[in-house]
């Protein structure tokens, strides 16, 4: 069981990593695939989502499921043998909860970028109106109980997803706003490389047979992947559509990375 729950959890955890990085470089016009990310990579990625408005919403979504539970335990160990009477969240709170959540789906492009409520909402609706009542052990009940933990859980990975996405794009913008504290890069050469953007200087080293004469700075990095660096010069715009170069290390090309 610890296996199983611990692989679970690391495969979620691939998934939001993957889903962060694929927004994340989708923002800055870079294919997440050309990229290589590893599996270590990704799972590291997801824990980008440790935000304190993420951390509330499962903690409420957990507080919801694990109530009715502890209640029907604790009915069961008053030992009561007429079935327990329907919670009141099962018949006011959780229709509500429902309504709530499919009205929000319905203003979805108004509500960006909070939209990540509305399956929240449907969730905690489903969750609440679940019977767990210990006495209830019938058919139509355990039918029920495990389609709400279903349809629960379906919502719960589509507002996951939908708050990855969306941390994944402030943290893009925000990053594209300081270029000047990214990694530096400087790049040596053993021709001339055809870096016409402005800002990006070009030397020729005035030392006799060097093996890598030319040298290139102004530079900041990206990412990097696949052997290859994703860079742009220090006065790079985002929302200018300024291009983004890639510089696959060789032989003949020889990168350095400073702190900014």
């Amino acid at each position: 069981m610890v296996v199983a729950e611990a692989s679970l959890a690391a495969a979620l955890m691939f998934y939001l990593g993957a889903t962060y990085t694929s927004q994340f470089y989708r923002y800055f016009n870079l294919y997440f695939f050309s990229l290589e990310f590893s599996f270590a990579n990704l799972v590291v990625q997801s824990l980008h989502l440790l935000r304190l408005p993420v951390l509330l919403a499962v903690l409420l979504v957990a507080g919801l499921a694990a109530a009715p539970w502890a209640r029907g335990q604790m009915s069961g160990s008053s030992r009561r043998t007429r079935p327990l009477p329907p919670l009141p969240a099962a018949r006011f709170v959780a229709p509500s909860f429902i309504a709530a959540g499919v009205l929000l789906v319905l203003l979805w492009r108004w509500i960006h970028p909070y939209a990540w409520t509305a399956p929240l909402a449907i969730a905690a609706g489903f969750l609440l109106g679940a019977p767990w009542g210990a006495g209830r052990r019938s058919p139509g009940d355990v039918r029920r109980r495990t389609v709400s933990v279903f349809v629960a859980g379906v919502c719960v990975f589509w507002a996951l997803t939908q708050v990855t996405r969306q941390i994944a794009q402030d943290d893009a913008r925000e990053h594209a706003r300081n270029v000047q504290g990214w990694t530096r890069v400087m790049i040596l050469s053993s021709r001339r490389l055809s870096l016409p953007a402005p800002g990006t200087v070009e030397e020729r080293l005035p030392v006799k047979d060097l093996l890598l004469p030319y040298r290139y700075t102004g530079l900041r990095l990206l990412a990097e992947g696949n052997g290859r660096y994703y860079v742009v010069p220090e006065d790079w715009k985002v929302e200018n559509a300024d291009p983004i170069y890639a510089i696959r290390e060789s032989d003949d090309v020889w990168i350095s990375l400073r702190a900014a």
